[in-house]
């Protein structure tokens, strides 16, 4: 579940940087819409310009995972609250998943200090061994 959340994220992402190279590219499509190209009439030009005129609010309207949807007043959505719904105990204690993870997440935790420690000896020895070596360099 958390890896296709990822990767919906990481999808989002990519669409959204896509949007933004489009969107820079706009400006140089309404300069390019608006020469004259030989054999192109006058309907057809307007179309062109038209459908580039479109084109920032087709690429802002496609789904990117952002939450874009603003009132035109730019006031803000009011949160409502469930009020009947009553949190009893039983909603604060801790699911057999959870125990599960918390047990995992501490031997992984001890698992990685004791790599830490190896590496700090490993650390040390060659601290000292480089003392060594610059003590018989010095003699």
């Amino acid at each position: 579940m958390e890896t296709n959340m990822a990767t919906v994220m990481a999808l989002n992402a990519e669409i959204r940087r896509i949007k933004v190279r489009l969107m820079e590219d706009v400006p140089k499509l309404e300069k390019l819409a608006k020469k004259k190209v030989k054999g192109l009439t006058k309907e057809d030009l307007a179309s062109r310009c038209d459908m580039v005129l479109a084109l920032p609010e087709r690429i802002q309207a496609i789904p990117d995972g952002s939450n874009r949807s603003f009132n035109a007043s730019g006031s803000s959505n009011k949160i409502k609250f469930d009020t009947d719904r009553i949190v009893g105990v039983e909603y604060f204690q801790e699911s057999n998943e959870a125990n599960q993870f918390r047990s995992e997440y501490e031997m992984r935790k001890i698992r990685q200090d004791e790599g830490f420690d190896v590496i700090s000896q490993g650390l040390d020895s060659l601290k000292n061994l480089a003392r060594d070596m610059n003590e018989i360099f010095i003699l």
